[in-house]
Order: structure tokens, then sequence, then C-alpha cells
């Protein structure tokens, strides 16, 4: 049976990757649990959110916590390179700031997948649900999590007492971070350590030597870089491996190790086709040679093989974070998702609607789904629609038609037409303040 542990704001159950999370209903400002029904479609930064349940006292959340994915608490042994990816993917955090959606940016509340994608669990709504005035602490919140990631003091501690303590024996680019005006200003300190440390383990690899040097060398690059993911693959047995018998050993895992830092290398200076081709003398690619790849193959727009690599979601997504419709428009591809894209871009309401059912809908992809039903003159199922997807600009367009087919009647008088028009401009108003 699973047990019950204090989490956020109220308790928490596990039973194997299934989570259920109960808070008291007082504590939100949510009359009805219709409310909430966006919290479960699908978000890039959270787990899905499978129900949501409402009584008189709690209001309860079943999530299904994704595999791959561990505690954050568990990333603190991390090696630099791995911890210096997984503060990049932090900066993720910045999307909440002008998001309705809200989380707690707490150890406990997130998790790292092994190519150190980040995913919370719980999320909220702005206005109805807590944190209530989190949004402009998003970034304090994060530098706290990556002074965590990189010093023994607890999160709470940091959280309550400042960077004080922590600034005295930080590192000068936890330092930078955590002095950052910006998630931009920790961008930039990112991209210098990533540099620093890439330097570092090149300038370790171009050293030739004797056998000595060799397991001298391997032991230096193997405990700062190969057991950098100690943590999701298994920590090496050094000791053992540098013994003579294992020598040829050391030789090739410090090959692999050198194809991963020559990408990193052409991976800062955006080289990527060099990338591709190191990757081709890798035998068996570990998962952060995969990503690396990926991200070659995405940079010189090779966005076929990239979907083979990981999945036609994954490009897809990232096609659509950048705006990039031509290439959305070209892609080769009978996964129902990028038809459904592919139909919106082409004006094709009807593909859209017939799609719609077998696509996994979040924020963006319900106004489209509400903008075809306006289109197709469905205007009810318009504004419900986009109702649910908050699009206001659908929602405007289906009261604007209201008010126009109440200007075109010629059997009503000017008095007739002005007093129904009133208050359906009185409910324009409400919409673009977010009141309906």
């Amino acid at each position: 049976m699973a047990k019950s542990q204090m989490f956020l704001e109220g308790t928490i159950e596990f039973e194997g990757r299934d989570a259920t999370y109960r808070i008291p209903s007082l504590m939100t400002k949510v009359e009805q649990v219709a409310e909430l029904a966006h919290i479960k479609t699908e978000k890039p930064l959270f787990f899905h959110c499978k129900e949501i349940e409402m009584d008189n006292q709690y209001i309860t959340f079943k999530y299904h916590v994704d595999e791959g994915f561990v505690p954050f608490v568990r990333t603190k042994k991390l090696g630099a390179l791995p911890k210096l990816a997984l503060v990049e993917q932090l900066l993720e955090i910045q999307g909440l700031e002008n998001s309705e959606f809200i989380t707690f940016v707490t150890p406990e509340n997130l998790y790292v997948s092994s190519s150190q994608e980040i995913k919370f669990l719980y999320q909220g709504i702005s206005g109805l649900m807590n944190p209530m005035h989190e949004q402009h602490l998003y970034l304090y919140h994060t530098k706290c999590l990556i002074a965590y990631l990189y010093t023994k003091y607890s999160f709470q501690q940091i959280k309550q007492q400042g960077f004080g303590k922590v600034l005295e024996e930080a590192s000068d680019f936890l330092r930078s971070v955590l002095e950052a005006k910006s998630y931009n200003d920790i961008q930039i300190a990112v991209t210098r350590e990533r540099e620093r440390l890439q330097e570092s383990y090149v300038e370790k690899i171009e050293k030739k030597g004797s056998e000595n040097s060799l397991q001298k060398k391997w032991m230096t690059i193997g405990a700062t870089s190969l057991c950098a993911v100690g943590i999701f693959f298994g920590s090496f047995q050094l000791g053992s491996m540098l013994q003579k018998p294992h020598v040829a050993k050391a030789e090739q895992q410090l090959d692999q190790t050198e194809h991963l830092l020559t990408m990193y290398r052409y991976q800062y200076k955006q080289d990527y086709k060099k990338m591709i081709q190191t990757a081709s003398k890798i035998k068996d690619m570990s998962k952060e040679e995969k990503e690396l790849l990926y991200q070659a193959y995405m940079g010189t727009k090779d966005y076929k093989k990239a979907m083979e690599l990981t999945s036609v979601s994954r490009v897809l997504e990232a096609l659509i974070k950048n705006k990039d419709t031509e290439a959305i428009a070209q892609l080769d591809s009978k996964d129902v998702t990028v038809q459904f894209e592919q139909a919106n871009l082409k004006k094709d309401m009807n593909r859209v609607l017939e799609l719609e059912k077998d696509v996994k809908m979040d924020n963006r992809r319900l106004g489209i789904v509400a903008y075809a039903h306006f289109v197709k003159g469905d205007f009810g199922k318009a504004f419900e629609v986009g109702k649910q997807a908050k699009n206001k600009d659908v929602m405007i367009a289906v009261k604007n038609k209201d008010i126009e087919k109440i200007n075109n009647d010629p059997g009503k008088s000017p008095e007739q037409k002005g007093a129904e028009v009133a208050p359906i401009q009185a409910d324009i108003e409400k919409i673009k303040k977010g009141e309906i």
C-alpha cells in the first residue's frame, strides 16, 4: 500500500511512477473542478496530469512520472559537463514568468532525465492556486536551485538566508550565476564555463606520453568527465581499470572520451558537420553523444535523421518553438501531429478538424482548432474551444460576429441593436481582461 508523505502544501502518495497529490481546497480560490481542466493538457515543463478530482475538502491531482526521470536531489553528484548541461536546462524555467501556469521551484517538485531534461510535478493556475505571488521570484529560485546543485547547503537554507555564505566559497562560475540580473546573464556564464571546461579537457587529451602518463591522464579525465554521468549510467571502477591487464581497455575508453570532448569542442564552434563526422567514428554511442548528434542534425537542418535518432515529436516541438514554419511544412512524416501542423499551415481547416481527436492537445493547438471552427462558421464551437484554450483573439472574433449579425438585421431598430450590442461589447472587455 502506498505511503502518504508531506509534499508542498499537502500530501503525496507514489505507486510506481504514478503519483497522487492532495491539497486542501480552502488553500485555493478554485470553486469548481472545471476551472482546472487546462492543467490536463500536456506541456513540456510538466508531467502529464491524468485526473483531477475535487470535493468539499480536497483537490486531488493524479500524475505519471515519465520513464527515465529521477528526483532533482540525485543530481548533486553529477560531473562538471552534465551538471552544466542541467544548469542550462534550468533556464527553461524562464518560460513560466509570463505563463498562466505556476509551480513551486523546489528540488522535491523537480525531476531530471539522463539527458538533463527537466520536468515539474505540480502545476497550478495563476490567480487560482498557490504560489500566488511567485512570478517575480522565478529567477531567484532558479539561482537557489543552481546554488544547491553546486554547494553543501540545503535549498531551504539558501532560499531563506540568501547567497551570503554561498558566495564566500563560490567558484567564479557560481558567483557569476548568483550575481546575474537576468536569465540571459546566467546563459552567458554557462557558455563561458563550458568553454573553460572543454579547453581544460582538450588540453589533457592532447598530451602525449608513456603508458604511465596514459594511466595518469585516464585517472584525471575519468574522474572529471566519465564519472560525470555516474548518477545515471553507473560509476566506473577506475582503480581496477588502470591495472596493467586493463590498459588496452582504458585506451579504448579514452578514445571514446576523446570523441565526446571533440564533439563538445565542435559544438561550441557550431561546426555541426564536424560533430557528425566525429560521431560516425563512434561504435556504441552513449546517451550524451546521441544528444550532441541530435543537436548537430538540428543545426544542419537534417530533420529526417534527427527524427530517426530521437523522435518525431521532439523535432517537431523544437521547430514549433523556433517558429520555423518552412521546416515544419517540409517534414517528411506520416505522424498525425505533423500532419495536423502541416494542415494548419496550408489553411486546410477540414483536415485540422479531422485530425484533432488523434492529436495531443496543448494550448496552442486548441487555439488552432478553435480558429478552424470559426473559419467553418461554427461560432458556438469556436467560442467554446477558444475559451478552453484561453485564446482571446478567437473569442473576440466570435463576439464581433455576433455584433455584425445584429447590426445587419434589417428588422431591428437602432435602439434594439444598441441594446443587444452593449452586453456583447461588455463581454469583449471582460475577455480582454481575462475575466471570461
